[in-house]
């Protein structure tokens, strides 16, 4: 060591390199947060993901770069968007671009755009819907194709308002086109999704036999990926599917809906949540005896509730409106008239909000895009 240094004091100097040194440092810790961020987020824990994306953007401002930083805020957002609603993810998207000047990132604005359309389609407003889908596939990069992450959720947010038009085929279509492009491109994560999302065109067009070999299918691919979200939406599919196959198959719905409602109940989005307890009072009604239901109707009229809340929450007024009824033709066979009224109103209501004109709500949201 003498014969290259001339003291090997240097080598451990206090002041040799240390701020950069320090900022590397830094920045492959925050490098590392923003990681973790979408592994768990990829996994389904959304808190998790939140958390590492928080602490990303609070504790290392000095050494975020402004994609990382866009990227992790858009995934909070995404998140409370799916778990508490749009108001709330538009409200946090507005904070986010105004706190660290990104309001004009394309990540933050593909986040907006997407709240936008998921909104559009859960409210039935096919017309919104396809337009912001079609914004989206215009922030995509020119030439963009599969290899692009950017491109592949734009073409989905495309086939999912197709869907919500109520346009099977030509959804299913869209997804088919997309998922043959995922495949030559190598990208399984969104092969994966894609599946799951053919299958669902094929159960809400009426077609449930053809939908089992796609969930079955995303299935055993989220498992292996470990895609948790992904996985248990593919569950409560199946479960759909088995229950809309008659009263023989309700079974394998219920055991297949009591494995996965611990984490739809924690962790699952809000449509997820209603769907899956739709689907368990629906199977609890057709096996159990009619007797012993009127008799104590109070777990079925729980999980109908909490359904009927998360539709609202999200805007599916119709769907609310649904299992409102389904709520009061219950209570009145069990003698539960006042119970009865107040789902018949209930009932009233969200028809004349799925009804109503929306036009304020799309003009808030696209002027915040």
């Amino acid at each position: 060591m003498r014969g290259v240094y001339p003291s090997t004091k240097g080598l451990f100097s206090g002041t040799a390199g240390v701020g950069q040194m320090g900022a590397a440092v830094r920045q492959l810790a925050g490098e590392a947060h923003v990681l973790a961020a979408e592994s768990w987020s990829q996994h389904g824990c959304p808190e998790l993901s939140a958390c590492h994306a928080v602490v990303y953007s609070a504790c290392y401002p000095s050494t975020a770069k402004a994609d990382d930083l866009a990227a992790c805020l858009s995934g909070v957002c995404r998140s409370v968007g799916a778990t508490r609603g749009a108001a709330h993810s538009r409200a946090l998207l507005q904070v986010a671009g105004e706190t660290f000047q990104l309001g004009a990132h394309p990540k933050l604005s593909a986040a907006a755009i997407a709240s936008m359309c998921d909104e559009a389609a859960h409210r039935g407003e096919a017309q919104g819907a396809l337009e912001a889908s079609a914004r989206m596939r215009a922030l995509a990069p020119i030439g963009a194709s599969a290899q692009s992450p950017a491109w592949i959720e734009a073409e989905m947010a495309h086939a999912r308002a197709l869907m919500a038009a109520g346009d099977h085929v030509e959804a299913e279509q869209a997804a088919r086109i997309l998922f043959n492009e995922c495949v030559a491109a190598g990208q399984e994560v969104a092969c994966a999704r894609l599946l799951g999302l053919m299958g669902r065109c094929r159960l809400e067009s009426g077609s449930p036999v053809l939908a089992l070999p796609y969930l079955l299918t995303c299935l055993e691919h989220c498992k292996h990926m470990s895609l948790e979200h992904d996985r248990v939406e593919a569950g409560v599919g199946l479960a759909e599917l088995w229950c809309s196959l008659g009263e023989a198959h309700v079974p394998r719905a219920l055991s297949m809906l009591r494995s996965l409602l611990p984490f739809v109940l924690v962790r699952g989005a809000l449509e997820l949540r209603a769907r899956a307890q739709l689907c368990m009072a629906r199977s609890m009604l057709m096996v159990a005896d009619r007797r012993d239901v009127i008799a104590n109707p109070q777990p079925v009229l729980r999980l109908l509730g909490s359904s009927a809340e998360c539709y609202s929450r999200i805007g599916m007024y119709r769907r609310a409106a649904e299992v409102h009824y389904l709520s009061a033709l219950l209570a009145d066979s069990a003698g539960l008239h006042q119970r009865r009224n107040a789902e018949a109103v209930a009932w009233q209501a969200c028809l004349t909000e799925s009804n109503g004109d929306h036009q304020a709500q799309r003009s808030v949201l696209t002027a915040a895009c």
